[in-house]
């Protein structure tokens, strides 16, 4: 917990010293499937359209770590914030808190397994599979036998 809340200072800190402010970008439209419930998904699409990249991290972090995330608003959050955040270690950073939330959802890894084309580093690509195999590993590891 406190990593992360380091984390995000230091990226919120870094982004604000550098004056970052980015507007957002539209993706295509979310694959079909049950709809993100309307609450969380007008939150998402604000914080999407904040014009700082740092507050649009810092929105979308609030969200992703909520532990009664539904699968759906997770998927939908996934694809609103890798396609609004410019900046890699954002991306990153929204990725992996996701990843951290105790109700991570088989939905919600799937569509970052298929977004994984949003991240421009390998690196990136790579600690986000590890983080998602750590989990794995993690969960099966603790499931009764």
């Amino acid at each position: 917990m406190r990593s992360t809340a380091m984390t995000r200072a230091g990226i919120l800190g870094l982004l604000a010293f550098a004056g970052v402010g980015l507007s957002c970008t539209s993706g295509p439209a979310p694959e079909p499937g049950p709809a993100p419930t309307d609450l969380v998904l007008r939150e998402i699409e604000a914080a999407r359209i904040l014009t700082f990249e740092a507050d649009r991290l810092e929105a979308f972090l609030r969200i992703a770590e909520r532990p009664d995330l539904a699968p759906e608003d997770q998927a939908a959050l996934i694809h609103a914030g890798l396609r609004s955040l410019s900046f890699e270690a954002c991306k990153e950073a929204l990725a992996l808190a996701l990843i951290r939330n105790p109700g991570f959802a088989d939905r919600a890894k799937v569509r970052l397994l298929a977004s994984l084309d949003q991240f421009t580093f390998d690196s990136s690509k790579r600690k986000i599979r590890q983080a998602i195999e750590a989990l794995e590993f993690e969960r099966a590891r603790k499931a009764p036998r």
